[in-house]
């Protein structure tokens, strides 16, 4: 049987990691993850995330969730008083460890360690003398995703609280500042990832520095805000606006225009960066490219533009958290290019203008040349208007914002 263990947790990447390398293990089952959270402030200790986002967390971890409240002033005798109820309790229902997400502060874990064993418990250390730099690279590597929430202004400028955490951040972190933060030049929240049911959805709030320490607050935006006495969810309202660009991008394919100067490739670039949900990624675009077909009629090579399509909006998950100029402009060539080479093959492979030979072959991509020209204009338009009038309303309209479009605003 697996030994039960409680898991310290501060809803930061060095806790996932530490909660990822225990599920690898198999050999452990986590009876809960333990969180101080300052009842003052309804917020995590020290990284000032709200509860509701906590709890959220842990919902989408599946696994429950056990908050020690500190006072904002808490003594090291509250919080060990406090921290020795809590161990009480899951003692007395068998549990015998706490993991900790520490990795190389000789002093922090022999404080834990004499505190457990104050009640005879012991102390796993699952990324204990890992490599900072290898450890957030196989945090990213593994799918995780998180976002700056608090930053010590006397290690590191205030301009990273808000940032999510990517190779190109790391690259940007000073010489002295520790790729995980280890010294507490910052601190995290995770909000996606591999152990994750599904990804949690915020917007940035206020950056407020206090006392040498830069916090970004984070938003929900699940749940329903009142407007006029009426509720309406945020969530839905994202959703809406992004469906109406949708929709508009596709009916635009029954306008008049030159050959190959169409939104397809931008649409499903567009769902994969944009529409959190990867189901709602490959099926608003294909319902709206569908609806639009059933207008226009059918051709032969409508399998290889569809399967193109969606190969494009898998393409377009790269984009997510990451919609700068160049790798927009980077993946929109490479968008047209892909297109190019499935749909042509397809013209070669199914019809019956070019003979099933080398010859043949090369003669249907040489004809198509021409067209590529429209291909490649068509889409730059779209995926200018898609991403960037959706960037403006994002701007603008804060509600529409979630977790991906608002990290990307401040990197």
């Amino acid at each position: 049987m697996k030994e039960k263990i409680l898991l310290s947790w501060s809803g930061g990447k060095d806790s996932a990691m530490a909660l990822y390398e225990v599920s690898r293990g198999g050999h452990h089952d986590v009876a809960a993850l333990l969180t101080t959270v300052t009842d003052a402030y309804d917020r995590i200790s020290m990284h000032g995330v709200r509860r509701v986002l906590l709890e959220r967390q842990a919902e989408s971890l599946g696994l429950p969730l056990h908050i020690v409240s500190i006072s904002p002033n808490c003594t090291n005798q509250e919080y060990e008083a406090k921290m020795d109820a809590a161990l009480a309790a899951f003692q007395s229902r068998g549990v015998q460890q706490v993991a900790f997400g520490d990795i190389f502060l000789e002093d922090l874990r022999k404080y834990r360690e004499d505190n457990l064993a104050k009640r005879r418990m012991r102390g796993i250390f699952p990324i204990w003398k890992r490599d900072t730099r290898g450890l957030v690279r196989a945090f990213l590597g593994a799918g995780f995703r998180a976002v700056v929430v608090c930053v010590d202004t006397k290690k590191l400028d205030a301009s990273f609280a808000g940032r999510e955490i990517t190779a190109e951040f790391v690259r940007e972190l000073p010489e002295n500042v520790d790729p995980s933060g280890e010294n507490g030049e910052f601190h995290s929240f995770v909000f996606d990832g591999p152990l994750f049911r599904e990804l949690l959805r915020f917007s940035r709030g206020e950056i407020v520095e206090r006392n040498a320490f830069c916090f970004c607050d984070l938003v929900p935006l699940y749940g329903h805000r009142r407007s006029n006495g009426k509720e309406f969810s945020m969530l839905n309202t994202r959703f809406a606006v992004l469906l109406g660009f949708v929709l508009m991008a596709a009916a635009s394919r029954l306008v008049p225009h030159p050959p190959n100067f169409t939104p397809i490739a931008a649409l499903a670039l567009f769902g994969g960066a944009c529409f959190s949900d990867r189901r709602a990624a490959f099926l608003v675009p294909l319902g709206a490219m569908f609806l639009s077909d059933l207008a226009i009629g059918w051709h032969r090579g409508w399998p290889w533009v569809y399967g193109s399509f969606a190969l494009i909006v898998s393409l377009g998950f790269w984009l997510r958290g990451r919609r700068t100029f160049a790798r927009t402009a980077a993946t929109t060539m490479a968008r047209s290019v892909l297109f190019f080479v499935i749909t042509n093959f397809g013209v070669w492979a199914m019809g019956s203008l070019y003979p099933r030979t080398a010859a043949g072959f090369a003669a249907c991509y040489a004809a198509a040349i021409p067209f590529f020209r429209n291909t490649l204009l068509g889409d730059a338009l779209y995926v200018a208007v898609l991403f960037g009038g959706f960037a403006l309303a994002e701007r603008h309209f804060p509600a529409l914002r979630e977790a991906h479009g608002m990290i990307q605003t401040d990197g």
